[in-house]
């Protein structure tokens, strides 16, 4: 999959206005700032201008970088070209959601009182929808999508799997949408409930499909 200058130059701009935010902030916050917060949206963790500043520029920036690398290291590299759209579109979605994630540190920084997970459920939920769009257009490769034992050695499994993958996920992002609505802490524990629900929902049904399929191939590991 090639990188162009359509897709990567707004993820990049957002990356830059990223770490400049840390240069204009760094001499007008305090020195000791929250970095994280519980599920009641509560300060639980404290550090330095480094961390409050610069840790989540750095994560965005690794995150980037390696979403674009995947495509060129992957033994399938080739399949990403069929789904190089939802693909692109998913890494667009991450990046802008720790940049919200960001903003929202900033707001808080200066005085803003903010329930953080009222801000964090509902980015989230939108990226759970993108992740959905993208699997429904996810080929066979080994870094992206559902990789189970039996997704790797079923093509109807991979296939079946990722339909309904991309439907799951894309009904728990308005959970985490409305969860975060609420900004309850039953709310963020029903979200991550629903979540956990998917992935093994998803997870045993690329193993029955495998099960049930005549064409399927033994494991890597196992074959000759």
């Amino acid at each position: 999959m090639k990188l162009s200058l359509k897709t990567e130059i707004p993820m990049l701009l957002v990356l830059v206005a990223m770490f400049a935010a840390a240069a204009w902030s760094w001499n007008s916050v305090p020195d000791r700032l929250p970095i994280h917060w519980n599920a009641a949206g509560q300060v639980d963790r404290w550090g330095g201008k480094g961390s409050g500043l610069l840790m989540m520029p750095i994560i965005a920036l690794v995150c980037y970088l390696t979403m674009a690398l995947v495509p060129r290291i992957d033994p399938a590299r080739a399949s990403f070209e069929s789904f190089a759209g939802p693909f692109n579109l998913f890494r667009f979605v991450f990046v802008l959601f720790l940049a919200g994630l960001y903003a929202a540190m900033h707001a808080v920084y200066r005085g803003v009182a903010l329930n953080m997970m009222s801000v964090i459920l509902p980015m989230l939920g939108l990226v759970f929808i993108s992740v959905g769009w993208m699997l429904a257009h996810t080929q066979p490769n080994w870094t992206v999508g559902i990789r189970t034992p039996w997704t790797l050695s079923s093509r109807l499994s991979w296939d079946r799997s990722h339909r309904l993958g991309s439907k799951l996920f894309m009904a728990a992002g308005p959970v985490f949408v409305l969860a975060g609505l609420v900004g309850k802490p039953w709310a963020v524990g029903a979200a991550l409930s629903v979540m956990l629900l998917v992935v093994l929902v998803t997870v045993s049904y690329s193993y029955i499909v495998w099960k049930n399929d005549p064409d399927r191939e033994p494991p890597i590991v196992g074959r000759r």
